[in-house]
């Protein structure tokens, strides 16, 4: 299974969305190793996605501040539906978290003083975009959030 996601890693297609700095590359290297051993020791074998470890691995390295709004985003959403204070429902599993981060982007524009700090840590905001648009959903956040 690690080898299958080094594999992936060093595909053309994910060439732009990979960083210069050898400092995060290991940490990327590392933490894709750490995490396909952890989901293999708590999960089927079967429902270890090597390729979508890896682009889980890259969005959250490579964009952590945009991928930490959505994530919230979802727990307000979750919250807001559990207390039954709003008209709020949980998101819909099957949506693709570009979805959720265009429904709340008003907010995080409105927030971008007060957090500039923290968006410098991300890349190039078009390439959050292209790489989570239709690549994952809410299910597989949530399925992947504990590791």
């Amino acid at each position: 299974l690690i080898q299958e996601a080094f594999d992936y890693l060093l595909d053309d297609s994910l060439k732009e969305y990979m960083t210069d700095n050898v400092v995060q590359m290991r940490r990327i290297v590392n933490t894709i190793t750490i995490t396909i051993r952890l989901l293999a020791s708590n999960v089927p074998r079967d429902e270890v996605c090597p390729k979508k470890v890896v682009d889980w691995v890259l969005l959250a390295n490579q964009w952590p501040c945009r991928l930490s709004w959505v994530l919230q985003c979802m727990e307000d959403e979750e919250q807001r539906s559990t207390l039954g204070c709003c008209q709020g429902s949980p998101l819909p599993l099957d949506m693709f978290l570009w979805e959720v981060y265009e429904k709340y982007m008003e907010e995080l524009d409105m927030l971008k003083g007060q957090m500039e700090k923290l968006l410098e840590l991300d890349r190039d905001p078009e390439l959050f975009h292209n790489f989570l648009c239709g690549r994952f959903r809410v299910k597989e956040a949530i399925f992947y959030l504990p590791y």
